[in-house]
C-alpha cells in the first residue's frame, strides 16, 4: 500500500521505495482461471479477473515486519537498472490457502522473485502517478512444491489432480 505517493512523470526509484510504501493488505482477487486461460490467449479482455476482490480490514505498517525482511531469491537474469537494489528485500511473510475449513496450501511469500520496493518502480518507471492509498498486488503467491501452491488450478494441476 502506497503510504506517499508520487507525482505525474517522476518515477519511484526502487532504492527509494521504501519512503513511499506505509504498509501491506491481504488482497485476493478471485481470479476466475478458466476463463482467464481463454481470454489471455491472445492478451484479451478481463473478465477471468471481475469476479470479485477481498482486501483484508487491515493494514499493517511495513515498519511492524522489520523482522520479516529477508532477502530475495536470487533473479537470474539480471534485472533492468532501474530494478536494481542494493540489498534486495522481500518479506517472510506466513500465508495459508484453507478450503472448507481445511488447510491446503502454505505458499511461501518469502520465495517472491518480484519485492515490493520493485513492483513499485515498475507500476510507476512510466511515470504513472500515484496516491496515499493506492494499492498494487503481488499476483499468485505460489511456491515449488505441491503444498505451496496458490491457486487451485496450480493445486489441482489444471484440473488433472483432484
Amino acid at each position: 500500500m502506497v503510504g506517499t505517493g508520487n507525482t505525474l512523470g517522476e518515477p519511484v526509484a526502487a532504492g527509494r521505495a521504501e519512503q513511499h510504501l506505509f504498509g501491506v493488505v491481504l488482497f485476493n482477487d478471485w481470479s476466475a482461471r478458466d476463463i482467464q486461460a481463454w481470454e489471455y490467449v491472445p492478451l484479451g479482455p478481463n473478465l477471468g479477473k471481475s469476479f470479485a476482490s477481498t482486501v483484508s480490514p487491515w493494514v499493517v505498517p511495513l515498519l511492524a515486519l522489520t523482522e520479516a525482511k529477508v532477502r530475495t531469491p536470487v533473479q537470474e537474469p539480471e534485472v533492468l537498472p532501474y530494478l536494481a537494489l542494493d540489498e534486495p528485500w522481500g518479506l517472510d511473510i506466513d500465508l495459508e490457502v484453507e478450503w472448507n475449513g481445511q488447510v491446503v496450501s502454505r505458499p511461501p511469500y518469502a520465495a517472491m522473485y518480484w519485492s515490493p520496493a520493485q513492483m513499485l518502480a515498475h507500476l510507476t518507471v512510466n511515470g504513472a502517478p500515484t496516491r496515499t492509498g493506492d494499492l498494487f498486488a503481488s499476483g499468485t503467491v505460489s511456491g515449488p512444491a505441491k503444498e505451496q501452491r496458490g491457486a487451485f488450478i496450480e493445486l489441482t494441476w489444471g484440473g488433472a489432480n483432484r
